[in-house]
């Protein structure tokens, strides 16, 4: 079926399944991980997230605008010219622990003029408080942000880091998205098998759980929480918290029980 979505002067038309076209820039949407190592035309850009997960992006143009962005994980550099190309921000601003720059990515910005609006770093590790934060002072000196999306690591440890540093800049009533958390419970052999992939690593649902119980203890900090299989979102809410001192670990009540990993 043909979708297309007029987006205040933008446009998001599916050309078919695995095709995306968005302000006149093909996206190649994947259906499965092998598809994330493809080649492509220079003419297509992947954009490693499947269908459903590309149209929850679409539909969020419907009900807010996203005028500062940050974004954790570039890979090949398709996410980031899709959600510049989507929302038209102020300011996006995207990290990866990668040194190598994306080399598709650089050609976007050039095509596009959008350096100014668009801006890459990499060699930058999501779980690197000092690095985020200078970022952070550097890109959005008198701003909030409307919306973050983490595609990183997706390791506990770096993605609990980041979110403490980000989450509180979100403004009230913006996004903060994860995506793939779910990836220790997925049922396949990669990741249930004994000596599977990230066997030895803490289950990120760990980080979706404290979230969880941080919406029920301190509604006015965390206003709403949507989950499916491939992402969560979680909604600001109004409650004023120090970027400091915030820890999501310290935002729950546990009957004075301390909650650890155990997956």
């Amino acid at each position: 079926m043909n979708l297309l979505k007029r987006l205040g002067g933008r446009r998001a038309t599916w050309r078919d399944d695995n095709h995306l076209i968005v302000n006149g820039v093909c996206f190649f949407v994947v259906e499965d991980l092998k598809d994330l190592y493809v080649k492509l035309s220079s003419d297509q850009m992947l954009l490693g997230k499947c269908r459903s997960m590309v149209e929850a992006y679409v539909r969020l143009t419907e009900h807010m605008a996203v005028r500062n962005m940050f974004e954790l994980g570039i890979y090949r550099g398709g996410s980031s010219a899709f959600f510049h190309a989507l929302y038209q921000p102020r300011k996006l601003v995207a990290i990866d622990l990668e040194p190598e720059r994306a080399p598709d990515l650089d050609t976007y910005i050039q095509n596009t003029s959008c350096a100014e609006s668009l801006t890459p770093y990499y060699n930058v590790n999501q779980g690197d408080r000092d690095r985020m934060e200078a970022i952070l002072r550097e890109e959005f000196p008198d701003g909030e942000l409307d919306l973050v999306v983490d595609d990183a690591s997706h390791m506990l440890a770096e993605t609990t880091s980041s979110f403490n540093v980000l989450f509180p800049r979100v403004r009230p009533g913006g996004l903060y998205i994860i995506e793939d958390w779910s990836w220790a419970h997925a049922p396949h052999e990669r990741w249930q098998k004994a000596d599977g992939q990230w066997n030895d690593k803490p289950a990120l649902s760990h980080l979706i759980f404290e979230i969880i119980l941080s919406c029920a203890s301190t509604p006015d900090l965390i206003e709403d929480i949507t989950v499916n299989k491939n992402m969560v979102f979680v909604k600001r809410g109004a409650r004023p918290v120090d970027p400091e001192t915030f820890k999501i670990s310290t935002s729950y009540l546990a009957r004075g029980r301390e909650f650890k990993p155990v997956l």
